[in-house]
């Protein structure tokens, strides 16, 4: 074989990897675009809920899931349900291929505290408006803190 031929099928040897390489990128890059893309279709709300209705919960999510399935803030949907004053606690994730779940823990009140407030069962004070049978707990006074 001649030197230049040898040159010549190393290069085209390289350029067939390059443009393997670029075609390969760009079509992982599309799939990763279009896997973003994915709508969230189902809310699962489990969770013994009395207090909080499940369309308030899914209502709440819905700002947080524009991006699609994977782009999700989980820690935003986690901490717009947080702020609900009924929630104690809040477990969120994603199940393929189109649903969040979302697991809630209602607060559990064990006495009133104050002027509209509630101290649950780990002692934390939680503010709320007067909800109906709530008014057999014991009411409770005391400094903050």
């Amino acid at each position: 074989m001649q030197p230049g031929l040898r040159l010549l099928d190393g290069w085209v040897n390289r350029l067939l990897v390059l443009l393997a390489t670029g075609v390969v990128c760009v079509v992982g890059l599309r799939g990763w675009i279009a896997l973003q893309e994915i709508p969230v279709q189902r809310i699962a709300v489990t969770g013994s809920l009395h207090r909080t209705q499940t369309e308030v919960v899914q209502d709440m999510v819905q700002p947080a899931l524009v991006g699609g399935f994977l782009s999700a803030n989980l820690d935003e949907v986690r901490a717009r349900l947080q702020a609900l004053p009924w929630i104690y606690r809040v477990s969120v994730r994603r199940r393929w291929p189109s649903t969040l779940e979302i697991s809630v823990q209602e607060q559990l009140p064990i006495a009133r505290w104050g002027q509209g407030g509630f101290l649950n069962h780990e002692g934390e004070v939680f503010q709320s408006a007067s909800v109906t049978g709530e008014d057999s707990l014991p009411r409770l006074e005391g400094p903050p803190g």
